[in-house]
């Protein structure tokens, strides 16, 4: 890539029914978003999830991993396998430039 090429800037627009809407920031500590059990059951969930997608994805030949399961695998890529987390990651820069093209 040459330091003449020119990027076409990218534009996002947004419907004009968007909608804005502030939520004011309560200082209670038992007001927080997730209590500590559910932060707690999303960890276990977590784990599990991993767990059972780590199993899958390595007793399924690379060239039988569907959509469906690279989709499932989004957001615990890290703890599935290394070369999974890169062919997820890729297709969320796919998917980020199509939908901002």
């Amino acid at each position: 890539m040459s330091s003449n090429t020119t990027t076409k800037p990218r534009v996002v627009t947004f419907s004009r029914f968007s909608e804005l809407a502030f939520i004011p920031k309560v200082n209670i500590q038992s007001k927080k978003w997730y209590s500590t059990q559910e932060k707690h059951r999303f960890r276990q969930a977590l784990i599990r999830d991993a767990m059972r997608m780590s199993r899958e994805i390595n007793n399924t030949p690379v060239e039988a991993i569907t959509p469906e399961q690279l989709c499932e695998c989004v957001g615990i890529e890290v703890f599935v396998t290394q070369g999974l987390a890169r062919d997820v990651s890729e297709k969320k820069r796919t998917h980020i430039d199509a939908v901002l093209s």
